[in-house]
């Protein structure tokens, strides 16, 4: 009994050697991808009155092979809660292709003005959370895989308030998979 169960963990084996010894070693290279995570600070999030712009998160790899985003976690700062129930995602560019994803708001005010810092990962974000007058429509990408080659490869288009008052985003962190020799970069640009 026991030479019976060894032989198929002798088959896994040589099946294994086999394919170290066919592929070379540039083949196997190409399939490689590593995690990688970039956190860094926000700012202000000011849309500001009409005619404005929209704050954005500009995700850029140096690469020319596809790299995918699999989480983008915005953390608000300390400011009045209830401006953080305006906060929502308009749309996602994707190596220059334009996608209309509208969520409700993202964060639900908090007890006290100066309560714990809340987080939300945009990734998968319900569209239209709040029911917003056009119906329920879909969701944000679960994950986003971008060519990474040229610039901008994903922008992120938040919305923040329709009137002069700011919010503050402490922190961004954005994580996935690319390349190992590849850097991604992460920026975020206040509306104005």
């Amino acid at each position: 009994m026991s030479t019976q169960r060894s032989i198929p963990a002798f088959f896994a084996v040589a099946i294994a050697v086999f394919i170290s010894l066919v592929l070379p070693e540039d083949v196997k290279a190409q399939d490689v991808y590593v995690p990688f995570k970039v956190q860094i600070a926000g700012g202000l999030c000011d849309s500001g009155p009409s005619p404005s712009s929209n704050p954005s998160i500009t995700i850029d790899s140096n690469g020319t092979s596809t790299f995918m985003v699999t989480s983008i976690l915005i953390k608000r700062g300390p400011m009045n809660p209830v401006d953080f129930s305006f906060l929502s995602v308009n749309g996602v560019t994707i190596d220059g292709t334009a996608f209309d994803t509208r969520t409700g708001n993202l964060f639900g005010p908090l007890g006290t003005e100066y309560g714990p810092l809340q987080s939300a990962d945009i990734m998968g974000m319900p569209v239209r959370q709040t029911g917003m007058t056009s119906g329920p429509g879909g969701n944000f990408p679960h994950q986003i895989v971008a060519d990474g080659a040229g610039a901008q490869d994903i922008v992120v288009r938040l919305f923040c308030r329709s009137d002069n008052r700011d919010m503050n985003i402490a922190t961004i962190l954005v994580a996935g998979l690319k390349k190992p020799a590849d850097t991604v970069t992460v920026s975020y640009t206040p509306g104005h």
